[in-house]
């Protein structure tokens, strides 16, 4: 039987419980996750399958209420494993986790992206781009955008959409690609250009998807995954890649310091990276990372040229220029 439970704002799924409770000698693994609900159930679905003799318990969490928590409570976290944390946050509490770098995992087709300390293995890899309201160019009479240069063209003016760097990992996201690109001083100077062209800078990509949508933005950047599933499902939208290449951001997958001794822990982690990420990233996170990942999602662009994301991960530089950011 699978109990939900809401306790702190986190969401227990309990995995692998029988009648009132759980058997008393049954091997106990409790999983920190930041994705989203029909990820979790799909993990949820899988490890019930995989390991019905274990009680494993999934907790969600936010990315910044993960990262908190495991920064105040270190290794006496009740966490084993953690999935999905936005790999900045990982950085942030590394001191906190277990070397996973023997690991088996599945095979990276971008290995780069994985830390040179081997304290976690990157679980995904969400692109951003240019995404267009076909109808609404065709309407107003408005060429294509394929560069962020071509954003500051006057006959944009209103109606583009960005997700603000305050509350977005995706508006964050595309800052910091410029900030690698052009430093800070032009980055800001850019922005400063672009609010000009820019109706409203909104809370999240999901907010963007609803806008150009509905029509009332012409131009949105996004994270892809907010928009994929509409264009398959014959939205008149469009994904564009920017010429500079798409900007992108990782969550990773780690183990709690100490909790490695535990074989259970580590049966789990190991199915995790070698044979769950692939069913996620194939069915849900279709950014492109790993070896054998097959096409289950339709309208998703392929091999796609990656930006400038060389400070992705550099949390200290994320707080200081969030903290600048007034659009």
């Amino acid at each position: 039987m699978k109990k939900v439970i809401k306790i702190l704002g986190a969401v227990l799924i309990i995995i692998g419980l029988s009648g009132c409770g759980a058997a008393p000698n049954k091997d106990k693994v409790i999983l920190f996750s930041c994705m989203e609900e029909k990820r979790e159930a799909s993990l949820t679905e899988h490890l019930e399958e995989k390991f019905p003799g274990y009680e494993i318990v999934l907790q969600h969490y936010s990315t910044g209420d993960c990262g908190a928590k495991i920064l105040a409570e270190g290794v006496k976290t009740e966490a084993d494993i953690i999935v999905g944390l936005q790999c900045a946050s990982l950085e942030t509490v590394e001191d906190s986790l277990a070397d996973v770098s023997t690991y088996e995992t599945a095979e990276y087709l971008i290995p780069s992206l994985n830390p040179e300390s081997g304290k976690y293995w990157v679980w995904e890899k969400y692109d951003g781009g240019i995404v267009v309201n076909t109808e609404v160019l065709e309407r107003e009479g408005l060429p294509e955008p394929h560069s962020y240069e071509d954003l500051l063209n006057p006959v944009y003016k209103d109606w583009i959409v960005m997700p603000t760097a305050k509350t977005s990992g995706a508006g964050y996201m595309f800052f910091n690609n410029w900030y690698n690109m052009w430093g800070e001083d032009e980055a800001f100077a850019y922005l400063d250009k672009l609010r000009i062209n820019v109706s409203q800078f909104v809370s999240s990509g999901h907010n963007v998807t609803q806008l150009l949508l509905s029509g009332e933005n012409a131009i949105g950047l996004i994270d892809l995954m907010n928009i994929y599933r509409q264009i398959a499902e014959g939205a008149t939208v469009k994904i564009i890649i920017p010429d500079s290449g798409a900007p992108f951001n990782i969550t990773g997958t780690a183990i709690i310091k100490g909790k490695e001794k535990n074989s259970t822990v580590r049966e789990i982690y190991e199915y995790l990276m070698t044979d769950y990420v692939i069913y996620d990233n194939s069915n849900f996170s279709p950014g492109g990372i790993f070896v054998g990942q097959t096409e289950e999602i339709s309208g998703y662009p392929r091999n796609i040229p990656m930006a400038d994301m060389s400070t992705i991960t550099d949390n200290e530089l994320k707080n200081d220029l969030v903290s600048k950011w007034e659009y």
